[in-house]
């Protein structure tokens, strides 16, 4: 890492400590957001944060092309379990088992449900058994054997076929909404963070990712830091304060989508694509009964450096963001138009652009070129200042 993102990282780790202390959050759990923190006004993009894996680090930096998605790598995981109707479906099937299992990760069009709406995952697999079989050529006994076999449905292939249904949307739903964020904005309280650099502890082992830091990025958002590296050094040396109001801080917490909901007017729109009960065998059940010889294995998805050894379970909501940082750093005069339109970029600690969001940025100098950063979103356009982590074991029940 460059000397530039190691002075950043030094105020990253202050700037953690004063959010927590301030919020009242627990360090055991919390983690800052950084970069596409708006929550704009659907919920798909709160489900988006939901479905950001958390790395183990202090912070995140969103950004929606690059993150690992929640609901992708659970799928992986489900269609990789071993069903529990394999061995007699492979002896009836012998070397046409390898076919079936390819074409059974197609759902049917259109899916067909129970007379409560509910996915009829039976008749789903009794569908796709017969379309293969009459594709392939199978023998009229063998499809009245194999649908005798598939009228058992097992909780395995249960959960791949949620899963297969709900994934064909390219969305994957959560139980938080806007309706949900906007009832837990309005019962949300103000909030101050104070940050001076000279006093604020650097210390953040106590914390859930040891203290670790991710993003490796300068004062500025990754696009224009380097051009700034001298100036984050200099900010770290000089000493920086930064004040943070917040009119509204609130707790969102979700899952994902267990269950049809038609109650919810976003929720309605969409299939429940999580299985508890699936889920949790593969988290318990380290072998080759359960898992396939493939990967996603369990080690790459449970163990120490697994995808899925910690998932986020609420998101910290700000509404009504006003912070100014100050420094006595200072930038010459012929650098000072550059300095406000990289400020304009996003800067640290929100790194978050001037326009997106409802943000807006000013820069002001003093005759001796010491800076003076003013953001501010209004009220109406919240923000995700971070999200509370949890050990898969501990999380959505398994």
């Amino acid at each position: 890492m460059s000397a530039a993102s190691d002075a950043i990282d030094i105020l990253t780790r202050q700037y953690y400590n004063a959010v927590v202390a301030a919020l009242g959050v627990s360090s055991k759990q919390f983690q800052l957001g950084q970069g596409s923190i708006s929550l704009g006004t659907t919920s798909t993009l709160i489900w988006a944060k939901f479905d950001s894996l958390p790395p183990a680090a202090l912070n995140n930096y969103f950004n929606s092309s690059e993150w690992n998605s929640f609901g992708s790598t659970y799928g992986a995981v489900i269609n990789n379990l071993v069903p529990q109707d394999s061995g007699a479906m492979a002896n009836l099937l012998g070397d046409d088992y390898l076919s079936w299992t390819q074409y059974k990760t197609l759902p049917p069009e259109p899916l067909p449900t129970t007379p409560d709406g509910l996915l009829d995952l039976a008749q789903i697999k009794k569908i796709q058994f017969q379309r293969w079989a009459l594709e392939n050529g199978i023998s009229n006994e063998t499809v009245i054997a194999g649908i005798g076999i598939l009228s058992q449905v097992d909780f395995i292939s249960a959960a791949a076929v949620k899963w297969q249904a709900a994934s064909k949307k390219g969305v994957f739903a959560y139980t938080a909404t806007q309706q949900g964020l906007k009832n837990a904005i309005d019962r949300g309280q103000s909030k101050t963070v104070n940050l001076d650099s000279s006093t604020e502890s650097t210390d953040t082992s106590h914390s859930w990712a040891s203290g670790q830091v991710s993003g490796g990025y300068g004062f500025f958002s990754a696009s224009v830091s380097a051009s700034w590296d001298k100036f984050s050094q200099d900010i770290q040396k000089s000493g920086v304060k930064l004040n943070i109001k917040f009119e509204k801080v609130a707790t969102l917490s979700g899952g994902p989508l267990l269950t049809v909901n038609q109650l919810d007017t976003d929720l309605s729109k969409y299939l429940p694509w999580y299985d508890s009960k699936a889920i949790q065998t593969a988290y318990t059940e380290d072998n080759n009964t359960v898992w396939k010889r493939t990967a996603p294995t369990w080690e790459g998805t449970f163990g120490s450096n697994g995808n899925l050894k910690n998932l986020t379970v609420a998101l910290i909501v700000v509404d009504g963001v006003t912070t100014t940082t100050t420094t006595t750093a200072s930038v010459s005069k012929t650098d000072q138009e550059s300095f406000k339109a990289a400020a304009q970029a996003g800067y640290w600690p929100f790194f978050q652009a001037s326009g997106q969001g409802g943000w807006t940025t000013e820069v002001t100098f003093n005759d001796k070129g010491e800076v003076t950063v003013t953001s501010s979103s209004k009220t109406g356009n919240p923000n995700v200042i971070g999200v509370l982590v949890s050990p898969f074991k501990d999380a959505f029940k398994g």
